[in-house]
């Protein structure tokens, strides 16, 4: 053992993070100051935010609050992850599946033709709803997104994005202005 290092299993019961996480973010380099030792990565003791899982840190407590909140409840946030700023508008998990669920039904041309599909789909999306996550959530939802990767940073309107609560490195509470 590396003095001021400590393993992923220990870095993952530090912060809340999956060992997978925490392994592709040493791959990517963005944890600063991981090695690689045979097969084993280390990180600095320092480098691992401790309760950064969604049940301790500020951004699982902004997304809590929105769930709460309930329906049309949103708060804008700038996400960080691998280096893009995304921005957009927080929203709960069942007004984002509610939303996919509408656009897969209603604007599919092959869905209003295939009664099976519809079926199926209705009992997915049924089952999906009434799921209650506890605990670290899986995914963040966002709506009306904009990232670093479109055009003078336009917002595209009524777009929405699912990105796994692990892929994001750091937020911000707002957006991120463009200066004149």
């Amino acid at each position: 053992m590396i003095k001021g290092y400590i393993t992923l299993k220990q870095a993952s019961e530090i912060s809340g993070k999956e060992v997978e996480a925490l392994k592709k973010q040493c791959q990517d380099g963005r944890i600063r100051g991981a090695i690689k030792q045979g097969k084993a990565w280390f990180v600095p003791h320092s480098e691992i935010i401790v309760g950064s899982g969604a049940e301790n840190g500020t951004l699982g407590f902004l997304l809590s609050m929105i769930e709460a909140a309930g329906p049309n409840s949103s708060a804008s946030v700038t996400l960080v992850s691998n280096g893009a700023f995304i921005q957009g508008e927080l929203i709960g998990r069942k007004e984002y599946i509610g939303r996919f669920r509408n656009d897969l039904l209603n604007n599919m041309p092959f869905a209003e033709k295939d009664n099976a599909f519809k079926e199926f789909a209705d009992k997915y999306f049924n089952d999906l709803e009434g799921r209650d996550e506890v605990g670290t959530p899986s995914f963040i939802h966002l709506k009306n997104v904009s990232t670093s990767q479109i055009a003078d940073g336009e917002t595209v309107k009524e777009s929405y994005l699912r990105i796994k609560y692990e892929a994001v490195d750091g937020f911000l509470l707002g957006s991120i202005g463009r200066g004149g």
